[in-house]
């Protein structure tokens, strides 16, 4: 790739010598090779005035929407990570989730395409890789500080209708000011309650998440997020959610993460495009929904996970072709378990089967 070296030097002299600039740009840059689209590039970076880091970033942002066949998906899958807080170690399948939660991530594999995104994002620097697989992908990363500024308060919160407030110390609501939102993010703060006067009907994900005080979301306020994709109550301490509101009949919900100390599960059964269950520290549950694996039901399912569910003794008979989608059936620390049904492992769609630290459970199981 042959580049002119003076635009190359009056880029790096745009970047005003900063380090992640410049090598954000550089990546963003990486495998153009037309002179005008460097020289179209320095343009940019010239006309603004303020000659700020968020400009130069915003360029490597922009490029993002430039890349083949991916459009704008992109860039709203990295604009995501800005509703964790700044220097968090991600696991790379919490990122994925959100993602194809929310739609931003589609295709026969999107577990796959997610991947793909992050090694991405990783490729031109916007993310920094903690750890990686036997194959080199990534799997743990964070997002620099620098970076993280810049996507929750120049892109988020100033273009997207977003409200991202991740480990703030917010020991209330904030009703008044996150109110016409489409995206909000309150995860890791002091929350006690989601107070009866907050309403969002054009709310796309709530991530609560890690607000250990937690106690009371208001059925008004759910049933309001007609259009919810995706919510996030693990690591809470809400022990029961109204059984009777719209959300559990709209059927528009694909994800949902349930709470640490819930003691009973709401009526799942009506969320007919649901593909993703996490049930995560929620030592009261003790059986799954009726309904679950039988016909008309759970269609759409494609992950169901239980972490330290411990008075769920077993898993409920699947009727044949009740599960068409399900892929991934993850179990771990369920004491209590004593068995998985043959029937789980003769799903055709069934990709992988995982049980860890569960000692009393009997792997293979020929039905009566």
């Amino acid at each position: 790739m042959n580049i002119d070296q003076e635009i190359a030097r009056h880029i790096c002299k745009e970047c005003g010598g900063l380090p992640l600039a410049i090598k954000v740009v550089r990546q963003a840059m990486a495998g153009v090779s037309r002179s005008n689209e460097w020289e179209f590039a320095l343009q940019r970076l010239q006309k603004d005035v303020t000659h700020s880091l968020s400009s130069r970033l915003r360029l490597s942002y922009n490029a993002l929407a430039e890349l083949g066949g991916y459009r704008f998906s992109l860039q709203l899958c990295f604009l995501y990570l800005a509703t964790f807080s700044k220097d968090e170690v991600i696991h790379i399948s919490l990122a994925t989730k959100y993602w194809i939660g929310e739609g931003l991530v589609v295709g026969p594999d999107p577990l796959q395409i997610g991947e793909i995104y992050v090694n991405l994002l990783a490729d031109r620097c916007l993310i920094e890789t903690i750890m990686k697989d036997y194959d080199r992908k990534v799997l743990n990363f964070r997002v620099h500080d620098v970076l993280h500024h810049f996507l929750a308060h120049q892109i988020a919160e100033k273009g997207e209708k977003c409200f991202f407030q991740a480990y703030r110390g917010l020991g209330e609501f904030p009703a008044d000011v996150c109110g016409g939102h489409i995206r909000i993010s309150l995860r890791d703060n002091g929350l006690t309650k989601v107070p009866k006067a907050f309403t969002a009907p054009h709310i796309r994900y709530l991530l609560l998440a890690g607000n250990t005080s937690l106690t009371e979301i208001r059925k008004e306020v759910i049933g309001s997020m007609t259009g919810l994709r995706v919510l996030d109550l693990s690591r809470t301490a809400l022990q029961f959610l109204p059984k009777k509101h719209r959300m559990f009949e709209a059927f528009s919900l694909p994800q949902i993460m349930l709470c640490d100390m819930l003691n009973q599960l709401p009526p799942l059964q009506k969320l007919e495009n649901l593909k993703n269950l996490e049930i995560v520290k929620c030592p009261n549950i003790e059986k799954l929904p009726e309904e679950f694996g039988r016909g008309g039901a759970f269609l759409k399912l494609e992950a169901l996970i239980m972490v330290e569910v411990e008075k769920i003794a077993q898993l409920l008979v699947v009727e044949g072709g009740a599960l068409p989608s399900l892929k991934i059936l993850t179990i771990m620390k369920c004491e209590a378990l004593q068995r998985i049904p043959q029937c789980y492992w003769n799903l055709m769609s069934v990709e992988k089967i995982r049980v860890y630290g569960c000692s009393k459970v009997l792997l293979v199981i020929e039905e009566e």
